[in-house]
């Protein structure tokens, strides 16, 4: 739906960077975002619409992400 790497994704994908940041000594960071009230969209105004914000919010994520940058959806 969104594009968005999946967790199998996040999960090889943050091992490779937290070694390759053990490796070279830099510091790293991990953030986490949560769509909390999906789940009443979904109820109140359907899959369809649902979609439709995971679209728009994965959107704007790419819009923000830049080199050596990743992110992905980790559940729903």
């Amino acid at each position: 739906v969104t594009g968005l790497p999946n967790q199998h994704a996040f999960a090889e994908k943050g091992c490779e960077m937290t070694e390759d940041s053990l490796r070279k000594g830099r510091r790293m960071a991990l953030h986490v975002l949560s769509l909390g009230n999906l789940k009443d969209i979904v109820m109140n105004d359907g899959l369809y619409v649902a979609e439709g914000v995971l679209k728009i919010a994965s959107g704007r994520l790419y819009g923000m992400v830049q080199g050596g940058k990743f992110f992905a959806r980790l559940s729903g």
